[in-house]
């Protein structure tokens, strides 16, 4: 895969702009999963901890688990190992495939 130096992710603007369930979120949740978004860019996956996530965002805790259960629905759950331990994730199937167009685009034309 190519290494991008700034990580990006698509957004379908039109869609994006009329989906029922981003309109039905409150600011808090909206910026909530904008920022799951980013890590999921950078880094794959984003933890489903409430507590690592209030971390990753240094928000506070209440306010993370209090806003996360709507957001669940834009993501698909993963479990992997880490350390010996079973540690479960949120992953963007979505953007995940959009980022493989991209790459093999950027591929073909080199």
């Amino acid at each position: 895969m190519v290494a991008l130096p700034d990580p990006w992710f698509k957004l379908h603007a039109r869609q994006f702009m009329t989906d029922v369930k981003i309109l039905s979120l409150t600011d808090a949740q909206f910026r909530l999963l904008i920022q799951m978004w980013c890590v999921c860019c950078m880094e794959g996956k984003v933890p489903t901890d409430p507590r690592k996530l209030s971390a990753i965002f240094q928000q506070n805790l209440r306010k993370i688990a209090k806003n996360l259960s709507p957001i669940c629905g834009f993501f698909e759950t993963i479990l992997l190992q880490n350390s010996g331990k079973t540690e479960e994730y949120f992953i963007s199937p979505r953007m995940n495939e959009e980022m493989k167009k991209y790459n093999a685009f950027i591929e073909r034309q080199s």
